[in-house]
């Protein structure tokens, strides 16, 4: 099969408020070069027209963000 590649990123910024109150910004992303991973070829000798053929591929980017407070 295929090999596969996916780059991850977290990003975190902590704001001081007062003395005792923080506020925490976060962004996270998975697979942020949007790189395709594909699947693995046909190996069924009984569909020819599939066998050796990739038809298939997964790997979307996916981001997050995320304010908290801390206290």
């Amino acid at each position: 099969a295929p090999s596969s590649r996916s780059l991850n990123v977290n990003l975190l910024k902590t704001i001081p408020i007062v003395e005792r109150f923080k506020l925490e910004l976060r962004i996270e992303g998975a697979n942020v070069m949007n790189s395709p991973n594909f699947n693995a070829p046909g190996t069924n000798l009984n569909a020819l027209a599939t066998f050796g053929v990739i038809t298939g591929a997964g790997g979307n980017r996916s981001m997050q963000g995320a304010v908290r407070l801390i206290f």
